[in-house]
């Protein structure tokens, strides 16, 4: 019978750059090693479920670790009247219209099936979100129209 669950006899395997399998490195980056050379695992990606003209700012993710965002697009199948869409983050219990901008707003306006790429914040420290903190969108605008849009937000571990 096996049991789902760490005993006090059981061992561990080490796992390396001279071994196959999943480790956190030293300076805390997530390392896979399928094949004899070790690699950094990701980028880290969240992405909004499908917004639509009736859809409002969300939350959609807490950060798992200290990380730094690196880009954010959108893209739509039908584009909205003068909507915009932004990356926050915030704190546990901070409303998401109130999150501190991490890109500048991106239009939801623009040509169908065309990604749309984000301007990151200027100031450095907006960049960077702890463990914990929420992840965001906060949409704008008259959205009339919007439809299958999505945000992609893709993060550096740190």
């Amino acid at each position: 019978m096996s049991e789902n669950r760490i005993r006090k006899t059981d061992t561990t395997q080490v796992h390396g750059p001279a071994s196959a399998g999943i480790w956190v490195a030293t300076n805390k980056s997530l390392k896979m090693n399928p094949d004899g050379t070790a690699r950094d695992v990701g980028p880290i990606v969240f992405q909004t479920p499908l917004l639509a003209a009736a859809s409002s700012s969300v939350y959609i993710g807490v950060a798992p670790f200290p990380m730094q965002i690196i880009s954010a697009k959108a893209t739509f199948s039908v584009a909205s009247t003068s909507g915009t869409a932004k990356v926050v983050k915030g704190a546990a219990g901070t409303a998401v219209a109130s999150g501190t901008d991490m890109t500048a707003t991106m239009s939801l306006a623009g040509t169908a099936d065309t990604p749309v790429s984000a301007t990151l914040h200027a100031t450095a420290a907006n960049l960077l979100i702890a463990a914990g903190e929420q992840i965001g969108v906060v949409l704008a605008g008259t959205l009339t129209n919007l439809a299958n849009c999505t945000v992609t937000i893709t993060f550096r571990q740190l």
